[in-house]
């Protein structure tokens, strides 16, 4: 898991969980949940009491995961043009802490 301040050029002052990559051969054994989690309780710890990441369109099995660890669309999309193809993404919000 990569994390840190929000690096968003909206003036989000969240954290953000940059990424989480799990080899394929620990996929749905808890490795991501417990990285997720940890990565949570890490940006809580920096003193953010929301975060925020991105999610590929179309990755359905990322945004299942974050949907069932309560992490929220919120509308904002972004989009990089590269020199083969665009990649766009959506981001989810999660409050942290109260």
């Amino acid at each position: 898991a990569s994390l840190g301040s929000g690096r968003d050029p909206d003036g989000l002052a969240d954290g953000e969980v940059y990424g989480i990559y799990a080899d394929p051969s620990a996929w749905s054994t808890g490795a991501g949940h417990a990285l997720l989690i940890a990565a949570e309780q890490r940006i809580t710890e920096a003193g953010h009491d929301r975060a925020y990441l991105w999610v590929l369109d179309g990755n359905e099995r990322a945004d299942a995961f974050y949907a069932r660890h309560g992490w929220l669309e919120d509308g904002a999309i972004k989009i990089e043009e590269r020199p083969r193809f665009t990649l766009r993404e959506h981001r989810r919000v999660k409050t942290l802490a109260a």
